[in-house]
């Protein structure tokens, strides 16, 4: 009896964790995701955005950058989390001085 009752305790806990990560996931959201020239009030630069949802508890990687004259540049990862409840984190590349940019690219590593 008892190890069946193990048996199912430890079948329990492998389907249980399987569907809970099954259920984390992340996703880019299109519609937050851009690029463009801002003024910090001493020069021009150029900044890439892309807005993530994550499940709740959940936790992405993402890097964004920038393309110029013709190559990536300005990229950044950063760490998008869910917390308790999940949602949307607005993650953000690195700058680029002055203007030209061409591009943006945003991925979930």
């Amino acid at each position: 009896m008892k190890k069946l009752l193990a048996a199912a305790l430890a079948a329990c806990t492998i389907i249980g964790s399987f569907a809970s990560l099954s259920m984390a996931y992340s996703t880019l959201r299109p519609e937050l995701c851009g690029y463009g020239n801002r003024y910090n009030g001493s020069y021009y630069y150029d900044l890439a955005y892309a807005g993530v949802y994550v499940s709740a508890g959940d936790s992405a990687s993402v890097r964004v950058r920038l393309k110029k004259n013709g190559t990536w540049q300005a990229s950044k990862t950063t760490t998008a989390k869910g917390y308790s409840y999940g949602g949307t984190t607005t993650c953000y590349s690195n700058t680029i001085q002055g203007s030209g940019s061409t591009g943006y690219d945003a991925k979930i590593l």
